[in-house]
């Protein structure tokens, strides 16, 4: 359009340089006209033109007209663009109609806040970013300090493809020989996903730095910190040294993962509102190279799943998350990198992986295997680990071995096996309902776990003879638990002495041809305490003193009266015998003793006496050949050696028919005062001049209850539990006296055996010494052992449980290790 008007400039107004942006490759003037005519639509208020001319974008705004001094005024911008480059200059235009004056005001885009151009730079940089600086300002991230959208725009121009600026922070003292340092600019640390920046502006020219080439360091002071390479440094400002310590260890890191560790910050700070997860999401799955997308991809789907760094109670993360875990044989092991680069509790690690199984079965998860070790490691070595421990541990077995990791599963297996709590006090409070002779009275979870690793061991051709041989002497009276060792070949004589009890249609009490024993040996008090005492009674801090110390409160029976109308046993009228007691005396280091030949009400009794001094009564029917309650040489040692143990063991002032006979006729309580403490500091806590009450075992049973559930040891087991249970609410006392009874009776029948080296012989004393054997014993030489013992009353409870119990205790020591595997 032709200009009519002669056109001139005030005087002494100064010209300004044109206001430069940068723009992308495919910039199109048309579409920044379309932007401007709606906005100016929306914003103005008066009359506004803008058109394209000779590849110039002209726009006028603010058009008014007044009437009275007939003038006419606009402001006028003129935006060329000329390669990767949009130049904008403005004037204020006054035109005089009357005179056909025009008068141009140049203005300085510069220094005045322009709204026009602050739209077109709005526009030009957001087409330039990918959102992440814009969304991170408006959430107010602080790793972007505020600056000028001119600046942003020369920022953005340079980056380089798929180049993403990450970090913008103010720095102060500049210095370096890499380039001309003005100081009366401002001057910014920029990193990005590719390279460290060092961006410099008085808002007019701009420098930008690469110092990606430059090893950083900082140097932590009081305030301000400072970041020195060899040929720069400079100064943090007062308030950002904390940012650039948390950059620390990504300054120096390579392009391949700075957006992720970036990221990774950024969730250690802002991991609360759903705005901010949405943006780590984001930058997690801004791929900047293949590798590592998989570890990204996870991440960016757990941002929810942990927010503000706690497991959600439910799995929030997408189906395509499960896909993955069931499809890639890494899984687990980048899972387990995820959680750790966020610093994700034990705890809630624990807590996520209990989703991640729930309800689905083992073998679904095997890719999680590094994860699952890992979760189930830092929750057991927490400080204060959870009560469930245990629980985790035995899942974790039950997943290897369900995965099939079986090499993985062995150190495990050991482990746990290893460090289960000692539970054999369960030997000393099973009722008179619990089968022993099917197991039901040991450890279920023990058992479990050594059948899977035998199990285990024997599908990978390692041999599983200890698994077998602990398996036997928990359970001895299990026959196919001795079957499998002597087909393994394991302790194939002491099995056949076991087997040959109860397999055979009749029991006999012939002796056996046995290695006899080395008569000459002899065992200390505390010695043989730790040959026989149980192993939850082993680690008892002065159990010895402690159990004499309670004992002797105890007034024992009074049998002086029948040493004075008793023959004294001598060399003279049972030489065998005489030699035998003082064979058994030298043995145990006893002082030598009398022993009274019993006759009339103790004609079929072998009594230890405590007293000053001790002796024995030994019932004479013991001692005659051609009577049913004759002892051969080997009984009658066993039988003689219990005696002595619970002297030597100070146990006859309580012995265990004693209490029977009295406790329930004394009362209860009074019996329960009389029974000796266990003292067990080591898992019951310490001994302070009281009595420890053996219910705190309760938790052990608690816990084997619990387990039944994940061992699957089925409803036997469950019922057990239960069965323990209940007998701990409900009967304390008799609980108390039952496990004190039979450990004094299992400490002196293992002695025995350890003397005698004869099972069958031990075995006969305990039937020969049993209150029923005179009616029964026709029935024990016809049917067998097996078949008298498992006799049970109408209400269904085995009524030898005693003997059970007795003959268990010696079978499972008789398969001690006294030699090799």
């Amino acid at each position: 359009m032709r200009n009519l008007f002669s056109s001139k400039k005030e005087n002494n107004i100064p010209t300004f340089s044109p206001y430069n942006i940068s723009i992308l490759p495919n910039f199109q003037l048309s579409g920044l006209q379309n932007k401007l005519s709606d906005f100016l639509k929306e914003t103005s208020k008066k009359e506004y033109q803008v058109i394209v001319d000779k590849g110039t974008l002209s726009v006028k705004t603010e058009i008014t007209i007044d009437t009275k001094k007939n003038k006419k005024s606009y402001t006028q911008y003129a935006i060329a663009q000329k390669a990767n480059m949009l130049t904008v200059i403005a004037n204020k235009t006054l035109i005089n109609l009357d005179a056909q004056e025009e008068i141009n005001t140049p203005i300085d885009l510069f220094t005045k806040k322009n709204t026009l151009v602050a739209y077109i730079l709005t526009h030009v940089n957001e087409l330039f970013e990918d959102g992440f600086w814009k969304t991170h300002q408006q959430l107010k991230m602080e790793y972007i300090t505020s600056i000028s959208p001119i600046e942003k725009n020369y920022i953005l121009a340079k980056l380089q493809k798929q180049e993403v600026c990450l970090v913008c922070l103010g720095i102060t003292n500049l210095k370096s020989d890499l380039f001309e340092i003005n100081k009366k600019n401002n001057y910014y640390f920029v990193l990005t996903s590719e390279r460290n920046l060092i961006f410099g502006t008085d808002n007019k020219s701009f420098l930008l730095e690469n110092i990606t080439g430059h090893t950083l360091n900082i140097n932590e002071k009081v305030g301000k910190d400072t970041i020195t390479s060899d040929r720069l440094s400079f100064d943090t400002e007062l308030f950002n040294d904390s940012l650039f310590a948390d950059l620390k260890e990504i300054l120096n890191q390579s392009s391949t993962h700075r957006i992720e560790y970036y990221t990774d910050i950024l969730f250690e700070k802002y991991n609360e509102k759903e705005a901010h997860l949405q943006h780590l999401e984001k930058l997690y799955q801004y791929q900047t190279s293949k590798e590592d997308r998989f570890k990204r991809n996870l991440k960016a789907q757990l941002v929810y799943q942990f927010e503000k760094k706690q497991c959600n109670e439910q799995l929030v993360v997408k189906p395509s998350f499960l896909d993955l875990l069931y499809s890639e044989t890494d899984f687990g092991n980048t899972l387990f990198h995820v959680l750790n680069d966020w610093n994700i509790h034990p705890k809630e690690q624990i807590t996520f992986l209990e989703l991640l199984i729930k309800d689905v079965d083992n073998f679904k998860l095997k890719n999680l295997d590094v994860f699952y070790d890992a979760a189930i490691a830092g929750i057991i070595t927490q400080k204060k680990p959870p009560k469930n421990t245990q629980e985790y541990r035995i899942k974790h077995l039950q997943y290897l071995k369900e995965t099939k990791q079986y090499e993985k599963a062995i150190p495990f297996y050991e482990f746990v096996l290893e460090n289960l709590e000692d539970d054999s006090i369960l030997e000393l409070i099973s009722d008179t309902e619990t089968n022993v002779l099917d197991g039901q009275d040991c450890h279920p979870l023990r058992i479990q776990l050594l059948e899977d690793l035998s199990e285990i061991k024997t599908s990978l051709q390692l041999s599983n003879s200890e698994e077998l041989l602990e398996l036997a002497r928990l359970q001895p009276l299990v026959l196919d638990r001795l079957t499998q060792l002597v087909a393994s070949g394991i302790f194939v004589d002491k099995v056949n002495d076991i087997l040959s009890l109860f397999m055979e249609e009749s029991f006999s009490s012939t002796p056996v041809n046995k290695t006899a024993t080395d008569t000459q040996k002899q065992y200390s008090k505390k010695e043989l305490f730790e040959l026989v005492v149980p192993d939850c009674f082993k680690d008892a801090k002065s159990f010895l003193d402690s159990f004499t110390n309670m004992i002797a409160q105890v007034n024992p029976p009074d049998y002086k009266e029948v040493t004075t109308y008793s023959e004294k046993l001598s060399a003279s009228n049972f030489p065998e015998a005489q030699q035998i007691l003082e064979e058994l005396m030298y043995q145990l280091q006893l002082d030598k003793m009398e022993c009274y030949i019993g006759n009339g009400n103790f004609s079929k009794e072998v009594i230890g006496i405590e007293g000053s001094p001790n002796f024995l009564i030994l019932g004479k029917d013991h001692l005659l050949k051609n009577n049913a309650y004759y002892f051969t040489p080997n009984e009658l040692k066993f039988n003689l050696t219990l005696e002595l143990t619970h002297i030597l063991f100070e146990h006859t002032r309580i012995t265990s028919k004693d209490i029977w006979r009295g406790a329930k006729s004394k009362g209860m309580d009074l019996a329960g005062v009389l029974l000796i403490a266990l003292p067990m500091v080591s898992t019951l806590g310490n001994f302070a001049g009281k009595f420890i009450n053996i219910t705190q075992y309760t938790k052990i049973f608690s816990s084997v209850d619990q387990v039944t559930n994940v061992v699957d040891k089925g409803q036997t087991a469950l019922e057990y539990g239960e069965k323990i249970t209940d007998k701990f609410t409900n009967n304390k006392k008799e609980s108390e006296l039952l496990a004190t009874s039979r450990l004094m009776e299992i400490s002196a029948d293992r002695i025995g055996l350890l003397l005698t080296n004869d099972l069958r012989s031990c075995v006969s004393v305990l039937l020969k010494t049993s209150d029923d054997f005179a009616k029964s014993q026709e029935k024990i030489n016809t049917k067998g052992l097996l078949e008298y013992l498992g006799q049970k009353n109408k209400k269904g409870e085995f009524i030898h449980q005693e003997l059970i119990i007795r003959i268990k205790t010696l079978c499972s020591f008789h398969l001690r290790e006294s030699e090799k595997i």
